[in-house]
């Protein structure tokens, strides 16, 4: 694992203590910029309608609180992409909404599918 993975592990990390009305505070450099590239926000789209896209493109102002997603926020974050997708089942914490992943976006990075052993599951 490499110094920047270990960066962006650690804000993945942090990113799961975030919680409904703080106040964030980030430092400057790498690992505060893989913090942010985790969130995401809603924007609009040209037509108007609401999309969610990953990072952030206005930050917000020092001690603007956070605020819990609501129900249709999470609609246009777990709404099936209009790019060529693979339904992959349904969120853990939420099983009324499928998780799918954007295949191009897949191929472009590296990464592992990971399992259980089991029948047929053996290192060859």
């Amino acid at each position: 694992m490499t110094p920047d993975d270990m960066k962006r592990e650690a804000a993945r990390a942090a990113l799961t203590h975030v919680e409904s009305g703080m106040r964030l505070g980030l430092g400057h450099g790498t690992t505060a910029k893989h913090f942010v590239d985790l969130l995401g926000e809603i924007v609009p789209t040209a037509e108007g309608r609401p999309q969610f896209s990953r990072g952030v493109t206005h930050y917000p102002v020092a001690g603007t609180p956070v605020r819990a997603a609501t129900d249709a926020d999470l609609t246009v974050v777990y709404t099936r992409p209009s790019a060529t997708n693979v339904s992959i089942g349904t969120l853990y914490h939420d099983p009324r909404r499928s998780a799918s992943i954007v295949v191009d976006e897949l191929l472009a990075k590296n990464f592992a599918v990971l399992g259980p052993p089991g029948p047929g599951n053996r290192a060859q």
